[in-house]
This record gives structure tokens, sequence and C-alpha cells, in this order.
């Protein structure tokens, strides 16, 4: 059943979010060439550009995963237990690009680029994972011990994140 709402809720929310990018497409485009000139793509061969999505989409999957098996043997020579293993240095691996392309453009200014890819990349991480307990017939198990020791991180990881909401969404370098 939880599986199911979660499940409903990605198929909802990613239904949403076409609806209004095609909306706010030609007003996107419009804003994108005032601030910046038309883009360099635009001119680009048909090609090129798809060999820069295929090399975007191929190396950042590459290096994640030569970041995640190195770390995975290094952890496991200095006898981290596998818990620990899974939640810090594989979650590190699997959003490896979402913090690249946040640092990327918060260098550029571009703060709520940097902001949208966070919360959206988490929102779907959360919402995504009904799918895979629709997929399995018990459900997807959890031990006991990492259920409550990742509730609490979640929760102070909320808690945290409340002084942000009460700034007007600012968030100070200290």
């Amino acid at each position: 059943m939880n599986g199911a709402i979660l499940f409903a809720g990605i198929v909802a929310h990613t239904v949403f979010l076409v609806r209004q990018s095609r909306r706010e497409t030609a007003a996107v485009a419009e804003e994108y060439d005032e601030a910046f000139g038309p883009s360099p793509a635009r001119g680009s061969s048909w090609a090129v550009n798809v060999a820069l999505v295929v090399l975007g989409l191929t190396l950042p999957v590459l290096g994640a995963r030569w970041l995640v098996a190195a770390a995975v043997d290094l952890a496991e020579a200095l006898g981290v237990s596998e818990l620990v293993i899974g939640l810090t240095i594989m979650a590190a691996g699997t959003s490896l690009r979402e913090v690249a392309t946040s640092v990327l453009a918060s260098v550029q200014g571009e703060r709520d680029i940097a902001v949208g890819n966070v919360v959206g990349s988490n929102l779907f991480n959360l919402l995504a994972v009904g799918f895979g307990s629709l997929l399995s017939p018990e459900g997807v198990p959890v031990s006991p011990g990492a259920l409550s020791f990742d509730m609490l991180v979640m929760i102070g990881a909320a808690v945290a994140a409340l002084p942000i909401f009460f700034t007007r969404y600012m968030i100070a370098r200290w």
C-alpha cells in the first residue's frame, strides 16, 4: 500500500512537471537569450549534439561507479560495516551528479538551479522507492536497526533545514 502511494506520487509529480515545463518553454528560452545571447548549441550540428548528450550521460556514470568501487574497497579494507558503506559511500556515489551540477550552478550564480536540482532529485528519489516496492511481492525489507538510525538522521536533517525556511529561504555563508 505504501509503495503504491509513493508510486502514485511520483507519477503525479512527473506529470505536473512536464505540464509546467511545456507552458514555460518559450518564456524560459526568451529569458535565456536575453541574459546570455543565443545558445551555442542551436548552431551546432545534430551529430555534435548527440555526441555531447552521450558523453554527458556516460562520463558521470562511469566516474560515480569508479568512485563507489574504490571507496567500497577502501572501506572494506578498513573493516567498515556494510550498513555504513551503504548509507555513506553508496549514497555519495548515487548523488555525485547532482552535487556536481549544483556546485557548477552555484559557481555560475544560478542558485535557483542548484536548489531546484537538490530538492527535485531528493523528492524524485524518495517517491521512486515506491516503484521498487511494487515489484517485490513482500515489499522492501529494512532491518529495524537501520530503520531507527535512518529515521533519526532524517528527522535531524529536517530540523536542521527549518531555519532556512524561516529566514525567507536564504542560506548565508556562515
